[in-house]
């Protein structure tokens, strides 16, 4: 989607050049994170009453769904919920 002129988008393209390098990179992730917390949102949205460690596996299984075939798919899920029975996730902090 292009929502902005290309004189718009050369300025912003100028804005974001002129960052430090670490400036960047925490733009960077904070985008990740937005992302990670409305993938969260609209899994919370359709399974109010999710568990943290269900919640985590569905963010997980919904990001990578086409990054791993099924059977391995199953492989990491089945090592996370290992993983969280034996550390119990806290609760993850929204934006």
């Amino acid at each position: 989607m292009r929502d902005a002129s290309e004189e718009i988008i050369k300025m912003q393209l100028a804005i974001v050049n002129k960052k430090t390098r670490k400036e960047k990179w925490l733009m960077s992730f904070g985008m990740i994170r937005m992302g990670i917390c409305v993938v969260r949102n609209s899994i919370r949205k359709q399974q109010p009453n999710i568990s943290e460690t269900e919640l985590r596996i569905a963010t997980f299984r919904r990001i990578y769904q086409q990054d791993y075939k099924a059977e391995e798919m199953e492989k990491y899920v089945a090592g996370m919920r290992t993983f969280f029975e034996k550390n119990p996730p806290k609760i993850y902090e929204e934006m």
